[in-house]
Parts: C-alpha cells; sequence; structure tokens
C-alpha cells in the first residue's frame, strides 16, 4: 500500500511537471479604447491584442464590462484562415486546424454607453481562452480604461458676488465659476453675465477740444465731463488770434497783414508787381503776359523786350523784290530788290537768282523760214522749226 501511494505520488509529479512543460507559454491580452472619453448615448470600439503566443488552435473571449454603464452591440474578428470563427451571445470562439503563433490584433467588440450611465472611469475587460489542444496558454490581460463624461448643456452665468460668476449643468448638475471680465476699467458690465458694477473715471486735467466745445476726457474710454461751448475772447488782429477764454482754443486765426498795393506797376525782364506801401512785399506778382512769341509789350504792364523773329527760309516775292516772312506774327524782313537772271527768250523767262520770281516772261516766237524747200505740182514753200507754213508761191 505504502508503494502504491508513493508509486502515485511519483506519477502525480511526473504528470504534473509534463502539464507545466506543456502550458509554458505565456501570451499577452491588450484590451484598447478607439478614444479615452465617452458619452452618454455614444459607442465605442475595443480591439483586443495578443502577443507572444507561439504555438495556439483556439482562442476564446468573452467582454467583461459594467452592464449599469454598457451594453454589447458588436463583435468581429480580425484574423483570417480559421476552420470556424463565431460571436453570439457575446462570447467570441474561433479554431484553427493547426497552430499557428499570434502576435496581432485579433479581436474587436463595440459597446454602447447607456443614456443613464454613471459619470467617471469604467474599466472594460475580457476572459481569455487561449489553448494549443488540450494545453492552455497563460494570458496576462490589461484591461481598456474609459471615462464617461458629460456633454454639458450649461445653463446662463449669474452673478454670486461683486468678483465672481457662476453656472450649472443642466445634465448632471457640475457648476462652473469664473470671475467677472470687463473691456476695460471704465466699463460697467461683465462681458460674460452683465453684472453692472460702479466705476471711477480717470479724467484728464486738460481740456480736449473740438471746433465748437471743449470738455474733460477720460484717459481710458474717452468718456466726457464738462462740455461747454467756447467762450470767445478779443476778436483776431493781423498778429494776434482770437481764442476761448477758457480752454485757449483758437476760435479764428490771426489775420495777417494786409497789403496795401501802389498804383504804379514795377517790373524786370521776367515779371511785374505792386509795392506794398507799408511792407516790402511784392503784391500781385506774375510773369510778364504776351499775345505770342514776337510780341514785345507786356499787356500788364508795358514792358518792353527785345524779341528776334522767326522767319520762314521760303522766300516770299512780287515784282518790287523779294523778302522772309515771320512764322509767327506774320512781319516781313526786309524787301530786298530782284536779281535779274538771263535775258528772255523765246523758250525762257527771265528769272530772279535769288528767288527765281518771274521778271519778264518769254518772248513772243517769230517765224523763220529758211533752208529747205517744199513743193507740189502747182507750189513752193518753205517750213519753221515751229512747224508753221510760210505763204505758198507758184512756180
Amino acid at each position: 500500500m505504502k508503494k502504491i501511494i508513493i508509486l502515485s505520488l511519483v506519477l502525480i509529479v511526473m504528470l504534473t511537471s509534463t502539464l507545466s512543460v506543456a502550458a509554458a507559454q505565456t501570451g499577452t491580452v491588450t484590451i484598447t479604447p478607439n478614444t479615452s472619453t465617452i458619452y452618454a448615448g455614444s459607442s465605442v470600439t475595443f480591439t483586443v491584442k495578443v502577443t507572444g503566443v507561439t504555438a495556439a488552435k483556439s482562442i476564446g473571449i468573452v467582454p467583461t464590462y459594467d452592464t449599469a454603464i454598457f451594453e454589447l452591440v458588436s463583435g468581429e474578428w480580425l484574423v483570417t484562415g480559421a476552420a470556424m470563427s463565431d460571436f453570439s451571445g457575446g462570447t467570441a470562439t474561433i479554431a484553427y486546424a493547426s497552430a499557428r503563433a499570434f502576435n496581432e490584433n485579433v479581436f474587436k467588440f463595440t459597446l454602447k454607453v447607456k443614456s443613464n450611465a454613471k459619470l467617471g472611469n469604467a474599466t472594460v475587460n475580457a476572459t481569455v481562452s487561449i489553448k494549443n489542444g488540450n494545453e492552455a496558454v497563460t494570458c496576462n490581460v490589461t484591461p481598456g480604461k474609459v471615462t464617461v463624461a458629460c456633454k454639458h448643456s450649461y445653463s446662463s452665468w449669474s452673478s454670486t458676488n461683486a468678483t465672481t460668476h457662476t453656472r450649472k449643468c443642466n445634465l448632471c448638475g457640475n457648476t462652473e465659476n469664473g470671475s467677472h471680465s470687463y473691456t476695460n476699467a471704465c466699463d460697467t458690465s461683465c462681458n460674460t453675465c452683465g453684472y453692472t458694477r460702479t466705476i471711477t473715471h480717470s479724467y484728464k486735467s486738460t481740456w480736449s477740444t473740438d471746433a465748437s466745445k471743449h470738455w474733460h476726457e477720460c484717459s481710458v474710454c474717452k468718456a466726457k465731463k464738462d462740455e461747454t461751448k467756447h467762450t470767445p475772447g478779443a476778436a483776431a488782429t493781423e498778429t494776434t488770434p482770437q481764442t476761448c477764454t477758457t480752454c485757449g482754443y483758437v476760435i479764428k486765426k490771426a489775420l495777417g497783414h494786409t497789403h496795401k498795393p501802389t498804383e504804379n506797376w514795377l517790373n524786370d525782364a521776367n515779371s511785374h508787381w505792386h509795392a506794398c506801401s507799408t511792407c516790402t512785399d511784392k503784391v500781385n506778382l506774375a510773369n510778364h503776359t504776351y499775345d505770342n512769341a514776337c510780341d514785345v509789350s507786356c499787356n500788364v504792364c508795358g514792358y518792353t523786350r527785345a524779341i528776334t523773329h522767326s522767319y520762314s527760309t521760303k522766300w516770299t516775292s512780287d515784282k518790287s523784290g523779294h523778302w522772309h516772312v515771320c512764322t509767327v506774327c506774320g512781319v516781313n524782313d526786309t524787301v530786298t530788290p530782284h536779281t535779274p537772271g538771263k535775258e528772255a527768250t523765246e523758250e525762257t523767262p527771265q528769272l530772279c537768282t535769288v528767288c527765281s520770281y518771274e521778271i519778264a516772261p518769254k518772248k513772243p516766237h517769230e517765224h523763220k523760214y529758211a533752208g529747205e524747200w517744199f513743193n507740189d505740182t502747182e507750189s513752193h514753200w518753205q517750213i519753221c522749226k515751229c512747224g508753221e507754213k510760210s505763204t505758198s508761191a507758184a512756180h
């Protein structure tokens, strides 16, 4: 009996040792959500990743979660080539004909956040069974963690005191506090909640002015006080302006000197003016004006200038002589008598050798019959070089 017990113990030890060797694989399972913050009515997908498994034929996954927060929507295997895969009743199973290694995302499942889910942190886990035939693989599972948050719907801000305001979420009751904010030191209404405060303006000691009034202005917000119309002082003179007796604003500038021009014009080669009888300024100073470039007398003051005519290069002529004409004013240059050329002939007139004016016309033609006789049976005649026939005479 004692031997049998000892033998049994040995067999158990041997079997245990064999199982320990067979179950030496240890896999790592990580459950990762696609977002870390979730809200009532929204969905979140968790991916199950298995690593460190060198040989396994089947995997079983049962997601575990707080049913007061979540409800299961769907599940899907991400690995392929299995002899069998299934997901039903919240349990996912997959099996292969031969062992394979796993170092990848194997499964994903989607949970929906219930409308009445409590806010705060939530953990989603899974029961994972990995086997290589009858040999179980040890699984170290890292669960997924998410935070159920509220999509706050706050009421309007309300002031709690002179410095702060508050508002409350209509969904979860969360309360937010904040300090009043103003556009500047003179703004009386909080930009956030509308709280009205009492302020004191920082008015400048110097006057601000425009054309009709003066006032004291706040250096922060430009608010006005003591706004009144100007009080005119003594009338403006040639040297002093008229000013407001309160703020000094110049109501009317100094009139400046009023010139008293003399009657006669003064001039130089370029301009003319009147002299002021009380100062040295030139009054009504202006350039001389002429009718054209050949006009020698200023139309205003009578100043006489020297000019040079712009004579045409072409000759103008008549029987008395020839001359050039100014292209600006039409005045004639000195008339010069014609210079006669060769005496007129029957072919050419007599011309001026300078301007080509015709002094004498061509001479009239005189028939000259000489040379060859022409005849017929009754008479004979001669022909002028112009073609005119002489009077015929009988033989």
